[in-house]
């Protein structure tokens, strides 16, 4: 992913804020043993970013893992693993996964860090603006040589479930 295209999201300061209190609730509910994504979710739906529960979830899960020790977060300042979580979201701080894991649990996390940048400015666009995904929009042309990613062929589509076939009824069929 071309990350230039990604807004520097980190110096926003409710973002800044945001992914740090996310942080430090994640790890209150987790050594509470408590559900942690309804902890989250009230934290953030409370400035309308409930959809980001499930994301800043699964990102700290994952960063704990590659730490290979439980996340550290800080007080009225700052830990080292905030502010490493915070530059890897940002992309500007040079700072790379934590190496204390497998190299498929490291590309784990870099998917999921990513992820969040990309769900953070969809849920944060009126904010900064509209940012694609990419540097430029892809096209079903740009797939199988031109053919297109999804060929619709206007038929019903089949759907085959364990032995036996299933034929759902077109859903954007004109009646």
């Amino acid at each position: 992913m071309n990350q230039s295209v990604t807004p520097s999201l980190i110096r926003l300061p409710e973002v800044h804020g945001l992914v740090t209190a996310a942080a430090r609730c994640w790890r209150v509910a987790r050594d509470q043993h408590a559900a942690v994504q309804r902890r989250l979710y009230r934290l953030l739906a409370e400035r309308d970013y409930g959809m980001l529960a499930p994301v800043f979830h699964g990102l700290l899960t994952l960063y704990e893992v590659t730490l290979n020790r439980p996340l550290i977060v800080g007080g009225s300042v700052l830990s080292q693993d905030e502010q490493a979580l915070l530059d890897m979201i940002d992309g500007s701080g040079g700072r790379e996964a934590p190496t204390r894991c497998s190299e498929g649990m490291a590309e784990a996390f870099s998917g999921a860090v990513q992820s969040a940048r990309i769900m953070l400015v969809k849920v944060l666009a009126d904010r900064i603006g509209p940012y694609p995904p990419f540097a430029t929009p892809l096209s079903n042309a740009d797939f199988n040589g031109g053919e297109g990613l999804f060929p619709w062929t206007g038929r019903a589509q089949t759907r085959v479930t364990g032995m036996t076939s299933v034929r759902r009824p077109d859903p954007f069929a004109v009646i």
